[in-house]
């Protein structure tokens, strides 16, 4: 049996995966960290006392999450990162034996804000907006977009495909 922690083996596997690259590149991280089952990650990639509920559980294992994703942003030098556009997305919601700020049934798989409102957190190059909350919803389907027009590609089919929410990351949007 493999006990290696998969939040870390999937940054490992990323990081060797980078330093392969000469070219430019995209990199699609997907983790799994955050669903279930619930458990407690290795012990230096948390801060959370006492995780033996739940919600403790949770929180240690989206802060082991956050552990590893620091682990691979730091390991990008200074000019990688100056020309790399960094998008982080939460996926559909948190679950409903988890969620504190919504009501019973607002939760993952829901249509309510609990269920549709993940967090989103864009920088890198090309972004001037820094530490700015956006008003305007966005859905995944526009990264798409987002990227090809940050990248100076043209998007085939047009906005039928893809709406992009480029420029709400350079201009003030009010």
């Amino acid at each position: 049996i493999d006990s290696s922690y998969v939040t870390s083996t999937f940054t490992d596997n990323a990081l060797d995966w980078i330093k392969e690259q000469d070219k430019p590149w995209l990199l699609w991280l997907a983790h799994v960290a955050g669903h279930t089952p619930l458990h407690v990650p290795p012990e230096h990639m948390f801060t959370v006392n006492n995780p033996t509920n739940n919600t403790r559980m949770y929180r240690a294992m989206v802060e082991a999450l956050d552990f590893e994703i620091n682990r691979l942003l730091q390991s990008l030098s200074k000019e990688v990162r100056a020309n790399t556009l960094i998008i982080y997305v939460g996926d559909n919601g948190t679950p409903g034996n988890l969620i504190q700020d919504y009501p019973d049934g607002s939760s993952k798989g829901s249509l309510y804000q609990g269920g549709v409102r993940v967090p989103m957190i864009i920088s890198g190059k090309g972004v001037e907006r820094k530490g700015e909350r956006e008003k305007a919803m966005v859905h995944v389907a526009d990264l798409c977009a987002t990227i090809l027009e940050a990248t100076g590609a043209e998007l085939e089919g047009g906005i039928h495909n893809s709406l992009s929410f480029y420029h709400l990351l350079s201009e003030d949007p009010g």
